[in-house]
């Protein structure tokens, strides 16, 4: 048996995984893991990172105007995420829409309102016309 050449690989996330990281990689047996001396150096991000960055602004957007709730539901994935927020935004949209034409309603009835508001001018002598009639 030959020894297989190894090839260093840096894994960086955040540190609340790290230990579960730690100990997958231990148990499978598929690395050895050595402490790190000196300076990372950050990778380009990848092609969708932007997307991803916008979705994360936009869904603390939609909960931060969400009411607290203790209950939790785990296990959402990203494309769940993106959907959902795709509906939210079509919602939004449609009562946007709605509002707007019930402003317009509105807008109507308060014209109509100001125009029976004001008295009518008739001319009452050309009514005696009518009377002949």
């Amino acid at each position: 048996m030959k020894p297989v050449e190894m090839t260093k690989l840096s894994v960086t996330g955040p540190k609340t995984k790290l230990q579960s990281v730690i100990d997958t990689l231990y148990r499978l047996e598929v690395m050895d893991l050595n402490e790190y001396e000196g300076d990372l150096e950050t990778g380009d991000p990848f092609e969708e990172a932007e997307e991803l960055s916008q979705t994360l602004v936009d869904l603390r957007s939609i909960l931060s105007k969400l009411p607290e709730t203790e209950d939790v539901e785990e296990g959402f994935n990203l494309n769940q995420i993106q959907d959902s927020l795709e509906d939210i935004d079509q919602k939004i949209d449609d009562l946007r829409a709605r509002r707007n034409s019930l402003e317009a309603q509105e807008e109507s009835l308060r014209e109509d309102i100001r125009f029976l508001k004001n008295p009518i001018q008739i001319d009452l002598t050309s009514l005696k016309v009518l009377k002949h009639l």
